[in-house]
């Protein structure tokens, strides 16, 4: 009776396939036949079927699946008619050949088996996609493990869409590992064992736990193969172990290699990397004094190794012992020197070993040790875009010192800030530029530095060299940067205060040879300044009109050169007054200080002091409300430089008598008609006592000479400024009287 239902069963199957094929998808009766036919393949699953029956019944599902196919290129199907018609053919087949041992009946079975998945996935139906692990897992069974993993790789590239799955999927393949482990298949095995690890990698869902459970079944297989090459990968796994952080399972494989591989059959330079390994195991564990012995041997295999001297610094740095750290970079610097000794297997070059031990040392707050591995790293390496971070990180560490303002660590900022500028204006040259520093922003990179340089010659206003060279180096970077108008007044502003550094400097030193090079240099920076005022100028950032009036640089640039021409005993000193007279909006003020430079040791120009003091005054002379105070002081200093002419002497005793006394007298009638013209009750009190006491001084000296000529009148004009006292008339008038 069962036979006969099931030989029925089969004969509606074929009958309602065959309905299927011929009636559209857009009939009603369609989706019942699928449903129905499905229904039937649930009731005779885990039956037996003649061989005939298994015939007809496979062949009607393979007309379905082609019916499937070619509807669907027609575009006559829809997503979810084509998941169900695949999934109906699929279910035919796989109960037909459910014990089947036949290659290419399962090969086929897996391939429906795919394409069935891929249908359900384009509709969203994730709940489908067991079977394929079904399908994959009785291949398995089989002993089909290609054909096996080749449907898991497909597996894993669906993933992507099934997150939720990855777990499974992970200890799927796992499973099938240690399967194959048991058997002693170990090529299989490691095959397994690498993919679970894979699928697995930064995987939330899976722990650490399991991922090392994997790497050390993996590394366990690696050995049974008794190769070198094997041991290497066997390694390699206990490694990404390690990194899962569990260091004392780590350390026991570790020490069980070390034991395993004999010397013979080992690099030194393996030898030396296990050692290593084994260190960083007892650090993080805090067993030191055996880490200590692990690095010691690491050093007797490879004695010029960076990473065994990482692995010191990392003990040192856990200890606190900054000599030994240092020590260790400094050797680290030295064997990378040596291309030879790099360990090809590293991930890390020695350059980025070095920046890595720089940030240990700071997340430990270790910033001088950090520093010192900065600059370690700067003095063995290339110029790279590296350099300019490593740059940047060190001089934040030396400006949160806190003696960053002694001159030990300013000299220090000062070298990082001239190799900046070094490597950005090599860079910026296209010629010697690599193709990796092509991705350096150079204005962006020219502008942080300038403003750490121009922040850091402000604090040093103390200290003018200090000043001076900050200076130097923000102004070379600001020509690296835009050509704008801000970028340019930096570049004016720079050369400008360089200029009156050099100055100041020389003022200081006595030794002629440094204060002729000092001056030089002041003149140099002069005319640079000058440059950049003119190209302003010439591309209209700035009105011509606008820079007279406002901007005193041009004012200030006459001054420095007229310092720097007069200390250097100039023979084209006075073109430079010439300069000062023919200036636009030139004041009173600039011939005074111009006097004052004149006659600064080691300049002794006192005629042209005279004559600066003479525009001074007449700038005076010509406003409207003059300076008193100034004319005054102006006329008093005339004064006295003309008597300093005669040489200290009275001016009665100078041979050269007719020419200083009458530029003197006429100094004289200048001031007292300027007095009694504009300035009476106005002309300071005490300048005017002076002036008379030297007239009536001058007087007597003639007097006494017998020069009764010359002592009149000089007397007389004594009487003159008397009249013009105030306060003090009343006194003198008495004192000359009784005289």
């Amino acid at each position: 009776m069962l036979s006969v239902n099931i030989k029925s069963i089969t004969g509606q199957l074929q009958a309602l396939t065959g309905e299927i094929c011929r009636l559209p998808e857009t009939n009603v009766e369609w989706f019942n036949h699928i449903e129905k036919a499905l229904e039937l393949c649930d009731c005779i699953e885990g039956s037996d079927l003649s061989k005939q029956d298994k015939l007809h019944l496979e062949s009607s599902s393979v007309s379905l699946w082609n019916h499937a196919v070619s509807s669907k290129f027609g575009g006559q199907l829809s997503t979810a008619a084509n998941a169900k018609l695949r999934n109906l053919s699929f279910k035919m087949v796989h109960f037909c050949n459910s014990n089947t041992s036949d290659e290419v009946t399962l090969r086929k079975l897996c391939m429906m088996g795919l394409k069935t998945i891929r249908s359900w996935l384009d509709c969203n139906y994730s709940d489908r996609a067991e079977s394929i692990l079904k399908v994959t897992m009785e291949a398995f069974a089989q002993g089909q493990y290609d054909t096996a993993y080749s449907h898991i790789q497909s597996a894993k590239d669906m993933l992507a869409l099934f997150p939720k799955e990855n777990g499974f999927i992970c200890q799927l393949c796992y499973n099938f590992g240690v399967e194959l482990f048991r058997k002693k298949y170990f090529d299989e095995c490691v095959l397994w064992l690498s993919l679970s690890h894979d699928i697995g990698k930064d995987k939330k869902e899976i722990s650490s736990t399991v991922q090392s459970c994997t790497l050390r079944l993996l590394a366990t297989a690696y050995l049974e193969f008794k190769t070198i090459e094997s041991n290497k990968k066997a390694l390699n796994a206990i490694n990404l172990a390690n990194n899962q952080t569990n260091y004392q399972e780590a350390l026991e494989w570790y020490n069980y290699s070390y034991n395993l591989f004999s010397f013979g059959e080992y690099s030194d330079k393996n030898l030396a990397k296990i050692n290593r390994n084994r260190a960083t195991c007892y650090i993080h564990l805090e067993s030191f004094d055996k880490a200590r012995d692990a690095l010691s041997k690491a050093e007797s295999y490879d004695p010029t190794s960076p990473y065994t001297q990482f692995i010191i610094f990392k003990l040192a740095l856990t200890q606190k012992q900054q000599d030994i750290a240092s020590e260790a970079l400094q050797k680290m610097c030295d064997y990378a020197s040596n291309k030879s000794n790099n360990d090809e297997n590293s991930a890390f070059t020695a350059d980025a070993l070095i920046r890595l031990a720089a940030q240990m040392a700071f997340e430990k707050d270790e910033t001088n040790l950090a520093a010192t591995a900065l600059e370690i790293f700067l003095k063995g390496s290339h110029m790279s875009t590296e350099t300019l971070t490593a740059l940047r990180c060190l001089i934040r560490l030396l400006l949160s010192n806190d003696n960053e303002n002694d001159r030990k660590s300013l000299s220090r900022l000062l070298e990082h800030l001239r190799t900046a500028y070094k490597f950005l204006s090599e860079i910026s040259n296209p010629t010697k530029c690599s193709q990796d520093n092509q991705q350096v922003n150079i204005q962006l990179e020219a502008t942080w530095f300038t403003k750490i340089a121009w922040n850091l010659a402000i604090q040093s206003e103390k200290s003018p060299d200090f000043l001076r060279d900050f200076f130097i180096i923000c102004y070379k970077l600001t020509t690296l940067c835009s050509s704008d108008l801000d970028s340019m007044t930096q570049q004016k502003t720079c050369s400008l205060i360089v200029a009156a550094a050099y100055l100041q400097l020389a003022s200081t030193t006595s030794d002629l040879d440094e204060k002729n090079t000092l001056l030089t240099e002041a003149l140099n920076y002069v005319s640079s300044c000058r440059i950049v005022c003119n190209k302003i100028l010439s591309e209209k950032l700035i009105s011509n009109d606008n820079e007279n009036k406002k901007d005193t640089v041009n004012k200030l640039l006459l001054l420095y050169e007229f310092e720097s021409r007069a200390k250097l005993k100039d023979p084209i000193l006075e073109s430079v007054l010439e300069r000062a007279v023919m200036m636009p909006y030139s004041d009173a003020k600039m011939f005074e200080t111009i006097a004052a430079l004149a006659v600064d040791p080691p300049a002794n120009y006192k005629n042209l002091s005279i004559r600066a003091l003479k525009l001074a005054l007449r700038k005076h002379l010509q406003s409207s409300l003059p300076d008193f105070m100034a004319v005054s002081k102006n006329f008093h200093s005339i004064i006295e430089l003309c008597f300093a002419q005669t040489g200290g002497h009275h001016i009665s005793e100078t041979q050269n008598i007719g020419a200083t006394q009458n530029d003197l007298f006429t100094y004289f009638e200048e001031v007292f008609e300027f007095i009694e013209q504009k300035a009476k009750d106005k002309y300071p009190e005490v300048e005017i006592l002076w002036l008379m006491s030297k007239a009536w001084n001058f007087g007597i000296c003639f007097y006494s000479s017998g020069n009764f000529v010359e002592a009149e009148k000089w007397c007389a004009l004594g009487m003159k400024f008397q009249r013009h006292l105030s306060t003090l008339k009343n006194t003198y008038e008495k004192q000359v009287g009784d005289s």
